[in-house]
C-alpha cells in the first residue's frame, strides 16, 4: 500500500535544539510558543545570528497576547536564551543564543 507523504502549507522546520527548548519550557508554556515563533522565523528568513523581529501578529497565531509576549521575552533574555532589544513603539528585536552551537565552536577551537 503506497501512502502519499503528508504535505502542509505551513509548518515549523527543524532541527530544533532540545537543550534550548528544555530551558525555555522551564520558564513557561507560553515561552515555548514564543520560542517556536522565533525559531520558525529564523529558519524561514535565514536569520540565525541576526536580529529577528517578534511581532504581535506572529505570536497571536499561538494564542500569545502582546503582554504575554513581552513578559516571556524578558524572561528568556534573563535566562540567557536570547538577546532582547526593545524599542518604543516598535516590535522587539531578538537574537537567539544557541548555546549548543557555541559549545561546539569552543571545542573545535581547542
Amino acid at each position: 500500500m503506497n501512502k502519499k507523504p503528508r504535505r502542509y502549507k505551513r509548518y515549523i522546520r527543524g532541527p530544533l535544539p532540545l537543550g534550548w527548548f528544555t530551558r525555555v519550557a522551564a520558564l513557561s508554556g507560553k515561552a515555548c510558543c514564543v520560542g517556536l515563533v522565533i525559531w520558525r522565523e529564523a529558519y524561514l528568513k535565514g536569520l540565525f545570528g541576526k536580529p529577528i523581529k517578534v511581532t504581535n501578529k506572529m505570536c497571536r497565531e499561538f494564542s500569545v497576547s502582546p503582554d504575554q509576549k513581552n513578559r516571556v521575552l524578558k524572561m528568556m533574555h534573563e535566562a540567557n536564551l536570547l538577546r532582547l532589544e526593545c524599542r518604543r513603539g516598535a516590535s522587539p528585536m531578538v537574537r537567539i543564543i544557541d548555546i549548543e552551537n557555541l559549545m561546539y565552536r569552543k571545542e573545535d577551537n581547542n
